[in-house]
C-alpha cells in the first residue's frame, strides 16, 4: 500500500505544472476567505510568493521541499488578514 501511494505521489508530482499548482492553491485560499475580485486581485499581487512555493514543493532535491498546496493556501490566508 505505501508503495503504492509513493508512485502515485511521484507521478503527480512529475506531472504537475505551476498553473495545476496554482489552481489548487487558489480553491484552498477561495474556500477559506471567499472568491471575489479582491481575492483574485490578491493572489495576482502574491504570485511570485506561490511560484517560490511550487519551486519549493516539486523541487525533487528536497532542498527546497518545505510546503504543501494547503500549506501554501494557508499562508495567503494568513497574508491576506
Amino acid at each position: 500500500m505505501k508503495a503504492d501511494t509513493e508512485a502515485s505521489f511521484k507521478e503527480y508530482m512529475e506531472k504537475l505544472t505551476y498553473e495545476d499548482f496554482f489552481a489548487e492553491v487558489a480553491e484552498h485560499f477561495y474556500g477559506m476567505i471567499g472568491h471575489d475580485e479582491k481575492t483574485e486581485a490578491f493572489l495576482r499581487k502574491e504570485e511570485e510568493e506561490i511560484k517560490d512555493r511550487y519551486i519549493g514543493y516539486t523541487d525533487s532535491s528536497g532542498e527546497y521541499g518545505w510546503c504543501n498546496l494547503e500549506a501554501t493556501a494557508y499562508c495567503l490566508y494568513l497574508m491576506y488578514e
